[in-house]
């Protein structure tokens, strides 16, 4: 994420620049202002449930409604659509993939952990659940 900072701060990342047409970032813009509306949603909706850590805090319920009622993980979702959002916006081949290539690899690693722990913790309901939402996007019937 300092990447960017250094992009749009310094002229040290200009060797890497390229040409983007306007729409292209009004596009991005708008990815932009819907994932942090999302992020926001995501955090509002799971309440005193969210954590950093990969744990179940004590007295958790599984959230179900709001953004959680389509997707599993909206925080991861509105993750990915920040950093799609900044490839853009950024014309830089530097200051634009790191956060996406970071982020990938992260939700391949850590969601089916997340899914494990939520299965022993909430059993057959988690399950059901499952089956109803998308993982990082709203399932489609």
């Amino acid at each position: 994420m300092l990447a960017p900072l250094v992009f749009i701060f310094t002229s040290w990342l200009n060797f890497a620049n390229y040409y983007l047409p306007q729409l292209v970032r009004w596009i991005g813009t708008i990815f932009f202002i819907s994932a942090r509306w999302f992020l926001w949603r995501s955090h509002a909706d799971l309440g005193k449930g969210f954590t950093f850590l990969l744990e179940i805090k004590n007295k958790q319920v599984l959230v179900k409604e709001g953004v959680y009622k389509y997707i599993r993980h909206p925080i991861y979702t509105a993750h990915l659509v920040w950093a799609l959002a900044q490839l853009l916006l950024i014309p830089n081949w530097i200051a634009e993939p790191p956060f996406l290539l970071f982020s990938i690899p992260l939700y391949f690693h850590r969601i089916p952990k997340e899914e494990t722990m939520m299965i022993k913790q909430f059993g057959e309901e988690y399950k059901k659940y499952m089956k109803k939402t998308g993982r990082i996007f709203p399932k489609f019937r």
